[in-house]
């Protein structure tokens, strides 16, 4: 494939460049207590603001602060999600999530890419939804963990333009207020998750959390794409969204445990794959894997990640050769739910992207030049 003059580079850029006015926020309080033994201190009262920040880097025209937390409490795989943003300007994963917006753009009829909302159930520190609200994308983020959720508010604070509505709560198939305690795995936050306590057993806990469904917290706005990775909510989000599941056109979602419950229903990961297709999506396996996306198993892997969109700390530029490859690698992976084999995938992927069929045909005629 030729490579295009120098000119397309500054299009794709701007093509994801930031169109903000103003900002609208509506948040979520509740009385929440802190978490045993555990400290943060990125954000220390409201006249201090936040503590930690570092440069992050969605695009080589599009940078920010964003307020990290503290190392310790953000390991996953081995290594800190706050040191790899640092190393690389931002988290590798958002990269996908970006590149599943480009390849729906590319086959929009008028080549425009609309700006509606990002959805990411599971936040964490928030580097997806921040890195969507610096192309300037309204997001709506979900996040237990209140030193998580002190973050986000950190990063919005420093950058009042991000349409961030940010909820501190759960999420499930039915609107309640549950008593949590929380788990962190070995001091992986990024593997963070409640439990919630029998009361009538007069346990002790940690918070009292809102958890809400996902046609709750969206209504009816409009959604671009929805990111759930919540360590065992999978299912609980689906569930609740049964108004909202045929207005979302691409789904990236976590589906590493053998088994997901909703209320009094438990499923294998493989019911949750008949489920989304039975609803109307093709089903691909997210090909970069944890493992190889944030550390590389080649020496060039990192590299291609970093083509995608411009790396300003490696100083590469866009590559449209590499998106093409990019999005062909993700529409050449569909596998049916049906032949869905559990260990298999394991050996491969964390993540299932699921792209509504129409949508998935477009893309198909698209990029792998296929009649559907």
């Amino acid at each position: 494939m030729m490579h295009l003059p120098w000119i397309f580079l500054v299009i794709l850029n701007l093509f994801f460049l930031v169109q903000v006015c103003g900002q609208h926020q509506h948040q979520h309080h509740h009385s929440v207590h802190s978490l045993h033994g555990v400290s943060n201190n990125t954000i220390v009262g409201d006249d201090k603001g936040c503590q930690h920040t570092t440069q992050y880097v969605t695009t080589s025209i599009v940078s920010f602060p964003m307020c990290i937390g503290q190392t310790n409490q953000d390991l996953k795989n081995g290594m800190s999600i706050i040191n790899l943003i640092q190393s690389r300007g931002y988290l590798p994963t958002c990269r996908i999530l970006q590149l599943m917006l480009w390849m729906a753009s590319e086959v929009n009829e008028n080549q425009v890419l609309s700006r509606e909302v990002f959805v990411d159930i599971g936040s964490n520190i928030g580097s997806c939804a921040v890195h969507m609200a610096s192309l300037g994308f309204p997001v709506i983020a979900v996040e237990p963990v209140q030193q998580h959720v002190n973050t986000i508010k950190g990063t919005m604070e420093l950058n009042p333009s991000f349409h961030i509505d940010l909820h501190h709560g759960g999420i499930s198939s039915v609107e309640r207020i549950v008593k949590v305690n929380f788990g962190h795995g070995s001091r992986n936050w990024g593997a963070s998750e409640f439990h919630e306590i029998n009361t009538t057993a007069n346990e002790t806990y940690e918070s009292e959390l809102l958890v809400q469904t996902f046609d709750q917290v969206v209504n009816q706005r409009r959604i671009s794409l929805v990111k759930i990775d919540c360590e065992g909510c999978e299912w609980d989000t689906l569930k609740g969204a049964k108004r909202a599941l045929k207005r979302i056109p691409m789904i990236k979602i976590e589906l590493v445990q053998p088994e997901y419950t909703s209320g009094n229903e438990t499923v294998p990961s493989a019911h949750i794959l008949q489920f989304l297709q039975s609803n109307g999506f093709d089903l691909f396996i997210d090909r970069w894997a944890e493992n190889s996306l944030y550390f590389g198993n080649h020496g060039n892997e990192l590299l291609d990640i970093d083509k995608m969109f411009g790396s300003t700390k490696f100083k590469i530029k866009s590559d449209r050769e590499t998106l093409y490859k990019s999005a062909k690698s993700i529409l050449e992976s569909q596998f049916d739910a049906g032949a869905f084999n559990r260990n298999s995938f394991l050996k491969q992927a964390t993540d299932v992207i699921a792209i509504e069929k129409s949508l998935s045909n477009r893309m198909k005629q698209k990029f792998l030049l296929v009649n559907t």
